[in-house]
């Protein structure tokens, strides 16, 4: 930038001379605001202490005739008028300054600007890809806890204990049967359970997953009445884990079971993909059902 020492006007390094007063352009003095306005300040300061002297003289110098002349008075005038017209030329070079900054100043609100809305949105898409991560872990876990959910119900009777026992106790009414299981107010991985009868107890197996992987019937007095509910107590049991048995069915194949099985030792037999393991003696018969 070049500047006019006459008339101060800034002008492109093209130029040699200034087109208002032809004399050549000189390198333009670039002043701060800050500058300016401290020099604005300081003039000021020396127009108040031009003031308070020019009250001073005309105060006591003129009042008391003590040998101020005129003429000093008119010279520190002249200076306060010096100093009055320098400050103007100064706020005019301020204010023709601020003009031609204005433009860059908007520009650096315009990169500050936009630099924030940069980050902020970085840091939406961050937290976005965070929530995004966040969400596929989540789906990916439950979809773990899902197949191995089916993978426990495959790899058992596919239950929890509470509604074999609510199921069973249904069966034993469809059946004509008094037979009531007590259903527990907690579960073990091997859970005794009662029933109405003294004679008739159940015993269920569960995995850690919590799904029952086998059922014990136990019945005893087989020559009274609580044999022949011991007898309902097999087929309601199967009838839960296999509900396409019929009672004639089961019953047929319960008591094929029973002719085949040697007394004290576990006899096997499958059933519709359905493993049934019974040890009976003269007094007590144990039927296990798993897969």
């Amino acid at each position: 930038m070049k500047q006019c020492t006459k008339c101060h006007e800034v002008y492109n390094d093209e130029l040699e001379k200034c087109p208002d007063c032809d004399i050549p352009l000189t390198a333009y003095q670039d002043r701060q605001p800050s500058k300016i306005v401290g020099i604005l300040k300081e003039y000021q300061k020396g127009i108040i202490s031009c003031t308070l002297i020019v009250a001073f003289l005309l105060g006591f110098g003129f009042k008391s005739c003590t040998g101020i002349s005129r003429a000093d008075y008119r010279e520190l005038e002249q200076q306060k008028d010096n100093i009055i017209n320098e400050k103007e030329e100064l706020e005019k070079e301020y204010d023709t300054y601020k003009k031609k900054m204005q433009p860059y100043e908007a520009q650096q609100e315009a990169d500050v600007k936009a630099a924030e809305e940069k980050k902020a949105a970085e840091e939406k898409a961050k937290k976005e890809a965070e929530e995004k991560a966040a969400a596929e872990k989540a789906a990916k876990e439950a979809e773990a806890k899902r197949q191995a959910d089916e993978q426990a119900k495959v790899n058992t009777l596919g239950m929890m204990p509470k509604d074999f026992i609510t199921q069973f106790n249904v069966n034993c009414a469809t059946l004509g049967s008094s037979i009531v299981a007590t259903i527990p107010s907690q579960f073990d991985n091997i859970t005794h359970i009662t029933t109405s009868s003294n004679s008739i107890t159940l015993d269920i197996s569960t995995t850690n997953s919590g799904y029952v992987s086998a059922i014990f019937v136990n019945y005893t007095n087989l020559g009274n009445n609580d044999g022949i509910l011991g007898a309902y107590a097999m087929v309601a049991s199967a009838q839960v884990i296999d509900k396409s048995t019929t009672q004639e069915t089961f019953t047929t194949f319960f008591n094929d079971m029973i002719q085949s099985a040697t007394y004290g030792q576990d006899y096997e037999k499958t059933l519709n993909g359905i493993k049934y393991r019974i040890n009976c003696d003269d007094s007590s018969i144990v039927m296990m059902i798993r897969k």
